[in-house]
């Protein structure tokens, strides 16, 4: 309850550190996205470009790393050899990493396209490392074997070099949310929220994180990555905003790909995941000084950490002051909330093998599932359990 002091109503402890938390995880996944969206749209701010006007396109190489994935290699190798790319300018560089299922020994008939294969596993980053040094090109992308590109997205996304301060250009990841086959529905409604708040970052200043499954950089700014790393994506274009450049977004060129078909398959990649955050927060430290960059500073804490970190934490804390001062009109509003919002989410695990899909229960599930991968990401890396080879997800 409120106490009285000289006539004023102070909040009780309890009622602080839930009006704390609340605001908190308000803010982390509504707060920022609409303050950014609202100060791009007062700054009028932009970061389209446009490639029609282009006569002289740089030559670009697409890294393709592999991990055993002879079922669609050809199929990605014909879908990039389509791109409207002048194709003398084009290269490909395709790097199966310790795979064994064949795909290790393909043989592409064009002379564009050079295949590489380490024969022990190191995983994705060494793999990376291993394509940008075999490229001669000073325009580079990193493209996923099981993601198709828009035939357009390397032209869209090269443009983006017209501008002096720009180091790199993420893609946008698109989820084919009405296949039929998916057991993860709401992977598709966090995709297009998180290319949302991307797209917006950009225009603010940078992005926080590419997308793994399609960006661009300049060669010169490459910095080898430990092989251990497990987000090459967010800390290859960290990396390059510590130069002093910035990630570009490019929303129509954009890499798609199936939803994942098991969840247990999609809750253990998300853990990993975790893990990589912990594991990236330990290097990347400037990120945390608001003197190297205000905006960057700003968009980081805003965007990632109190996502990665504060935010799960601070959603058990409500709830359990919910429980404890229930009898309490505003804390029972609160606590009734939360039960139905984690009876929806029940309800979604339940119905995650069938095809019933409503946003009603999958969001909430694919909410809860992500949050309680941060805490069990937290508790691997605790753990040493993390590793940097991944682990593919059925799609």
């Amino acid at each position: 309850m409120y106490h009285h002091f000289l006539g004023v109503s102070i909040m009780s402890t309890n009622e602080l550190i839930l009006f704390i938390c609340i605001t908190l995880v308000v803010y982390t996944y509504i707060g920022y996205a609409v303050l950014i969206y609202l100060f791009n749209r007062i700054s009028n701010k932009s970061n389209g470009v446009s490639y029609e006007t282009i006569r002289n396109w740089p030559p670009i190489t697409v890294i393709i790393p592999a991990y055993n994935e002879a079922a669609v290699l050809p199929e990605k190798i014909e879908n990039t050899l389509a791109s409207d790319y002048p194709p003398d300018l084009l290269k490909i560089l395709v790097i199966t990493d310790g795979s064994n299922d064949g795909s290790e020994s393909l043989t592409f008939h064009d002379a564009r396209i050079t295949h590489l294969h380490q024969p022990h596993r190191q995983g994705k980053s060494a793999a990376i490392n291993q394509g940008v040094a075999a490229a001669t090109t000073e325009i580079i992308f990193i493209t996923d074997a099981n993601t198709m590109i828009h035939p357009q997205a390397l032209k869209l996304m090269t443009a983006h070099y017209q501008k002096i301060k720009v180091g790199g250009v993420s893609g946008e990841k698109r989820i084919r949310i009405n296949h039929e086959e998916s057991s993860v529905g709401g992977e598709g409604f966090y995709w297009k929220y998180e290319s949302f708040l991307k797209r917006e970052g950009a225009k603010f200043y940078t992005v926080v994180g590419a997308a793994g499954e399609l960006f661009s950089f300049k060669k010169s700014l490459f910095k080898p990555l430990p092989n251990d790393t497990i987000l090459d994506d967010f800390v290859l274009s960290m990396e390059i905003v510590k130069q002093g450049f910035v990630i570009d977004y490019e929303p129509q060129a954009y890499a798609i790909e199936n939803p994942s078909k098991n969840i247990g398959d999609e809750f253990k990649r998300k853990v990993r995941i975790s893990s990589g955050v912990w594991q990236s927060l330990g290097r990347l430290t400037f990120l945390f000084n608001p003197f190297f960059n205000v905006k960057l500073f700003f968009q980081f804490i805003s965007h990632r950490f109190l996502r990665w970190t504060l935010a799960p934490l601070a959603m058990i804390i409500i709830f359990v002051i919910s429980v404890i001062e229930a009898q309490q009109p505003v804390f029972f509003i609160f606590l009734l909330f939360q039960v139905v919002f984690y009876a929806l989410a029940l309800v979604g695990f339940l119905l995650k093998n069938t095809k019933i899909r409503w946003p009603l229960i999958f969001i909430p599930f694919y909410y809860c599932m992500m949050n309680m991968a941060v805490l069990a990401g937290l508790w691997s890396y605790l753990r040493g359990k993390h590793s940097v080879l991944w682990e593919k997800a059925s799609r």
